[in-house]
């Protein structure tokens, strides 16, 4: 059965979870927190109601299973994905009955276990992700590690290029906005920078024939020098 609605818990995002691994962990909650249901569907409904693509959806689940989040058992020839019990998920309220559940008090080492469990997940929280135009997503590290390869104004300019194309190609998806500049944006801001400077070129070339000085250069050339640039270039638009 589809729903229509995602619930997101203040219990999930004490787990850690952000962007895309929050909302896919959210949906297969709302189909197995009745703890007899389970969600089987397809990796297309996945993929449609968190915004990500059939593989990203595949990868997310994996590592949710992987991590601890997300059981997973294999039947009737598809994969059947439930959410991982937790001490918190068995004493928290039950409102459709409206009873409370009785308490559990956790051990001194059952604490400790917890303790290095929220400590792990916090570090992978600190990898959450942010936006750099109204489309582009990374980490800060990767927005930084731009900056340094290629400067601030350039890095700002990648970002541009990718956005512009993700705006205007809306069912595009990628796996990493980091590694999709790296493939292809620095290639087009490269043809960018070409083309203004052939640009340039042209305007300078077309004001030394207009005997103007090119702004921002300083000439140090003689004057019977300048006078044979000026003619070669005359003869050349002359043809």
């Amino acid at each position: 059965m589809k729903q229509d609605y995602i619930v997101i818990t203040r219990d999930m995002l004490e787990l850690g979870l952000r962007g895309s691994r929050l909302l896919v962990y959210a949906l297969v909650y709302s189909f197995s927190r009745d703890a007899e249901s389970d969600y089987h569907g397809s990796l297309g409904y996945v993929a449609e109601w968190c915004g990500v693509s059939r593989g990203q959806a595949s990868d997310i689940l994996k590592a949710l299973v992987e991590e601890g989040y997300l059981d997973r058992d294999d039947r009737e020839g598809r994969p059947h994905y439930t959410v991982r019990k937790t001490e918190r998920s068995e004493n928290r309220t039950d409102r459709s009955e409206n009873r409370t559940l009785p308490p559990h008090t956790p051990s001194s080492q059952e604490s400790k276990e917890r303790r290095k469990d929220i400590d792990t997940l916090s570090s992978r929280a600190r990898e959450e992700m942010y936006r750099f135009g109204d489309k582009v997503e990374m980490s800060r590290d990767e927005h930084a590690n731009l900056v340094e390869r290629f400067g601030a104004a350039d890095a700002h300019r990648l970002c541009e290029i990718l956005d512009d194309y993700l705006v205007n190609h809306p069912r595009k998806r990628y796996a990493s906005h980091y590694r999709a500049i790296l493939s292809w944006c620095v290639t087009r801001l490269r043809e960018e920078q070409i083309t203004a400077q052939r640009l340039q070129n042209a305007k300078e070339a077309g004001q030394r024939v207009n005997g103007q000085q090119p702004q921002g250069r300083k000439v140090t050339a003689t004057t019977a020098e300048l006078d044979a640039k000026i003619e070669a270039i005359a003869a050349k638009y002359r043809k």
